[in-house]
């Protein structure tokens, strides 16, 4: 894992655990935000490295 999905799924998962947690009363979103942000930001990734150049125009 990279710096910063490691950086985006901690504060995501606390941000999540701060607000959902204490002012919803939902405190099991935190650990659940983070392993989306986690996931999400692997697939965007693996997405990024699949991306091929436009085919060549036919004539």
């Amino acid at each position: 894992m990279d710096g910063k999905t490691f950086l985006l799924t901690l504060v995501f998962g606390f941000l999540a655990m701060t607000v959902l947690g204490t002012y919803c009363g939902i405190p099991e979103m935190g650990p659940i935000m983070a392993i989306a942000v986690a996931g999400g930001r692997i697939a965007w990734l693996l997405q990024e490295d699949k991306e091929e150049p436009d085919p060549p125009a036919r004539e």
